[in-house]
Formats: C-alpha cells, structure tokens, sequence
C-alpha cells in the first residue's frame, strides 16, 4: 500500500546527541522517515516498521548511547531491557 501522509502527524523529532532508535522511534521504509508509534506496524500504510538499524556503524552508535545512560534516568528505565542490539 502507498504512503497516505497519515504518518506526517506522528513525525519524530530527535536530540542531536542519540539516535531515532535509542531514543524509541520507528521508521517505515515505504514512507521513508521515522515515527513516533506504539505499534508495529506503520498508521499510514501498514507495512512494519523498523525498530533496529541495520548497519553495524549504526548499531554501534546506537549500544554506545544506550550503555552510557545513567542508570536513574527514565531512559534508561525504558530501554534496560533491550540494551544492547545484534548486529547482522
């Protein structure tokens, strides 16, 4: 299915220091940009979204940022589960 524009109002915005996906966002291929959405797949033209990046620079940036946090703030909270991510 085509992208719709749906995904406009759920758009993320980042930090500069941290990734779209360290900080929770998705990104739909089909509509090419990163959301902000709590389900898995895309609002505007349902294929599934991406939670990991697939490049191993990537992926490196994105364990670095998460096992930097302080372990009191709410970020890290949110991501204790998943903190470090497989690269391949």
């Amino acid at each position: 299915m085509a992208c719709r524009n749906i995904c406009e109002r759920y758009r993320a915005t980042k930090d500069r220091a941290s990734s779209y996906y360290a900080q929770g966002f998705k990104r739909c291929q089909m509509c090419e940009l990163f959301i902000n959405w709590g389900g898995a797949k895309c609002p505007c033209c349902k294929s599934a979204l991406r939670t990991k990046p697939r490049g191993k620079k990537r992926i490196n940036h994105v364990n670095h940022y998460l096992n930097t946090l302080p372990e009191d703030s709410e970020s890290w909270q949110e991501n204790r589960g998943s903190r470090v991510l497989q690269s391949g």
